[in-house]
């Protein structure tokens, strides 16, 4: 951000400062909005990390992991899910650069396409569960299996609902600066959610099989 003149002026012991001159719009850590989602991420990166930490000690006390009569989840729809997250973060990028250029036609394309991809992992995710050959009540692994995959599903229904929102504001509504800020600070968002599965999905998925 370009640095404006400041004037000030000591009335008594306190500053007048004119601040006209600044610029109405902040992008990056210069907007608080910024530090609130890396806040946010570091909150629910510790939650995942916790939850993986968890998935750890247990499988070291179990004599068997999965317990003896569980198959792992299965693989092909597992697989499906990470396909579909990383093919959902080309066109979030496209809709990052697109907002750093203020260009809303271009924006609304990649939007559209980055979450359309999103829902699409949401209902994968559905039947991950459903193929997760355990239920959340079985024992101490299956809760744990289910936990992760639902912790994990409701950072993607909250990237959803936000690209959703972002979508009718840009097809539908007045469109600020500060909205363009909006859509690149979500796209950070979207990449965690898209980057923290990958270990996530070797841990449930790969590392039970012999």
């Amino acid at each position: 951000m370009d640095a404006a003149p400041l004037i000030a002026a000591e009335t008594g012991s306190a500053v007048a400062v004119d601040a006209r001159a600044l610029p109405r719009t902040a992008w990056g850590h210069a907007t608080p909005i910024w530090w609130g989602t890396w806040s946010l991420l570091i909150i629910e990166g510790t939650v995942l990390i916790m939850l993986a930490t968890v998935y750890l000690y247990l499988r070291r006390l179990a004599p068997a992991w999965p317990p003896a009569g569980i198959r792992p989840p299965a693989m092909g729809v597992g697989s499906a899910t990470v396909a579909m997250l990383l093919a959902s973060v080309p066109p979030t990028i496209g809709a990052h650069r697109s907002a750093l250029r203020r260009d809303r036609r271009a924006v609304g394309r990649y939007l559209v396409a980055a979450t359309l991809l999103t829902f699409g992992a949401i209902a994968l995710r559905g039947l991950e569960l459903a193929h997760a050959n355990v239920w959340w009540d079985t024992n101490a692994y299956g809760s744990i299996v289910w936990t992760i995959l639902g912790a994990h599903a409701s950072h993607l229904i909250a990237s959803a609902l936000e690209d959703v929102l972002l979508c009718a504001l840009v097809f539908f509504g007045a469109m600020e600066p500060k909205h363009f800020v909006s859509i690149t600070v979500s796209a950070i968002y979207s990449y965690f959610v898209a980057a923290v599965w990958l270990p996530l999905y070797l841990l449930l998925y790969w590392l039970p099989r012999p």
